[in-house]
This record gives C-alpha cells, structure tokens and sequence, in this order.
C-alpha cells in the first residue's frame, strides 16, 4: 500500500454506528461518551440534531493511546497475586 493510500484511509469517515462497531461497544453508549466529551474526536456536519462522522484515523488513534500493557509480557507463571 502506498502512502496515498495509508493517509486516504485514516481520512475516511464512517458514521457512528460503524464507528461503534469498530470500538466493540453499542451506539448509545458512542452517543453517550459524545455528550460527556470522551470518546474519539468526531464530525458534525451542522447543527446540534445534524449527522456526526468519525475519521477512521481518529478511531484508531484513539484506541492506540488506550493501549494498556504495551511493551510487557503478561504473567505466565502461574503464581498471579490474589
């Protein structure tokens, strides 16, 4: 893939009930992260009852600064803490 392509698709949008689905969790609660300000940034296409996008690079930004445990190696062991 060039790298037209790579920055063609973090521009890409999709509206909130594929953005939902790509973030594992239902529309409501997207809609619910927008009106307390969490969530990953978003498109309004107008007024307040207007359509709403999100950048697929923005999704995926905002997942990867949520990464928990990046870089260690889970315990294996056997000998987890209670």
């Amino acid at each position: 893939m060039n790298s037209n392509n790579a920055s063609f698709e973090k521009r890409a949008v999709v509206g909130s009930a594929e953005a939902a689905r790509m973030l594992g969790i239902s529309p409501r609660t997207l809609a619910n992260w927008r009106a307390q300000g969490r969530g990953p940034a978003y498109v309004r296409l107008g007024k307040s009852r207007s359509p709403v996008l999100y950048r697929v690079g923005d999704i995926e930004s905002w997942l990867e600064s949520r990464l928990v445990g990046s870089g260690q190696r889970a315990n294996t062991s056997g000998s987890a803490r209670r």
